[in-house]
């Protein structure tokens, strides 16, 4: 058994509160909690070896890195943290006359047995552009910040703030996706509707406004599907879509949800992720409702792409600079031209990327091309003068491969 093997086969027991009992060799332990932190899944995984007679007898022989223990109690009790500020916090939005429409973090939380051990990096609200300078005022209030102050909130598709006492953070968005590019556009169209379609959700106590079943499912894929394109989908995201399947399968409009992904060109992903809720995170097509003539797509090149590129694709920076390539294929795709890798895709990207990166070229058009030179000596610097261009035109490459093999391109 691989260590990749060994991480699904721990995600599936722990989705359903059950153990994996495992026999690995000392040095697969440490990999496989290492992948683990590296997907954002330390916490669930730990819970599901920990009592098992490999993991207690690899952990008393020396064989598992005491730290891991550590990492996880640490993660959970701020994840609990978080969650009870972020409720907090919704009450005195609401006291405010806001009821922004909360997306993933807590509401993907509570389908897990143990919701404080799939971590969230943020909580995003979705509400509209003119509430925002409310939505800004409040958070300040509050004693949140600007985590990127330089930027003005009010020229981007959303806002980031951090609460320097507890740590949470809180993402305002008044578009669901980004703007810069087309095929981003084409997801923000898919759900006029989600606002006027919101549901109440009581949690902990507090009354949150939800997407309905049907319009959060077809956001969680576009969200996916974003990332996809860009440095990579994480597993987490994948296990999220699995058990919102599972839990509210027979709610979902499965036509509605089919339109949305043809007209983004991303039916071919679906189909890989559903495959992989299939093998390994305890979906059924037939008790979520999936209709029989939906498509079935190999999964193993999709979860082999994310299990090598972290959260996100956030493993490293060769890695995360050669998003510029595979977003810039997948936009040419869409605007109906033929998407392939490009350098002068990952090193020159165009204004509107650039000024979400380097907030100057915003208030200065003019500065771009001192942006470019600024980001590609980052780039250098980190990677190294011979290496860092070439292996970005590498893995973007390969992962334009990826975006056809699932119908993308």
């Amino acid at each position: 058994m691989t260590v990749s093997e060994a991480l699904l086969n721990c995600i599936s027991a722990a989705l359903d509160g059950r153990e994996c009992a495992l026999t690995l060799a000392p040095d697969d332990w440490t990999a496989l909690l290492r992948l683990a932190g590296e997907q954002k899944l330390l916490p669930l995984v730990y819970a599901a070896v920990r009592g098992t007679p490999g993991f207690s007898a690899a952990a008393g022989a020396g064989g598992v890195d005491p730290a891991a223990r550590r990492q996880t109690m640490r993660e959970a009790a701020a994840q609990t943290v978080h969650t009870e500020a972020f409720l907090r916090l919704y009450q005195a939005l609401r006291a405010e006359g806001l009821v922004p429409v909360v997306v993933k973090g807590i509401v993907c939380r509570a389908l897990y047995p143990q919701p404080e051990l799939r971590p969230s990096s943020d909580e995003d609200l979705y509400l509209t552009a003119a509430e925002m300078p409310h939505f800004h005022a409040v958070l300040l209030r509050a004693g949140f910040v600007l985590t990127e102050p330089e930027r003005d909130y009010r020229s981007a598709h959303e806002a980031r703030y951090v609460h320097p006492d507890t740590g949470l953070v809180v993402e305002g968005h008044w578009a669901l996706f980004p703007t810069e590019y087309a095929v981003y556009a084409a997801l923000n169209v898919q759900l006029p509707d989600l606002m006027q379609r919101a549901q109440d959700w009581e949690t902990g106590g507090v009354t949150l406004r939800v997407p309905d079943a049907c319009d959060h499912l077809i956001f969680l894929l576009l969200h996916a599907f974003k990332h996809f394109i860009s440095s990579g989908v994480g597993v987490r995201q994948l296990c999220d879509i699995a058990l919102w399947m599972r839990r509210f399968g027979a709610q979902i409009d499965w036509q509605r949800v089919r339109a949305a992904l043809r007209a983004t060109h991303s039916e071919g992903f679906a189909a890989a992720v559903i495959d992989a809720g299939v093998h390994w995170f305890g979906l059924e097509r037939a008790a979520a409702h999936i209709p029989p003539d939906w498509e079935t797509l190999e999964s193993a090149a999709l979860l082999a792409d994310a299990l090598s590129g972290g959260v996100y694709g956030s493993a490293d920076s060769t890695r995360r600079h050669s998003c510029t390539i595979t977003i810039h294929a997948a936009d040419r795709a869409h605007r109906g031209g033929t998407g392939r890798a490009s350098l002068c895709a990952a090193l020159f990207p165009g204004r509107e990327v650039m000024a979400g990166w380097y907030p100057y070229v915003a208030r200065c058009p003019a500065l771009l091309p001192a942006a470019w030179a600024q980001r590609i000596w980052r780039y250098l610097r980190t990677r190294g003068k011979h290496t860092g261009a070439q292996d970005s035109l590498r893995v973007g490459a390969q992962r334009v491969e990826l975006l056809r093999q699932y119908r993308v391109l």
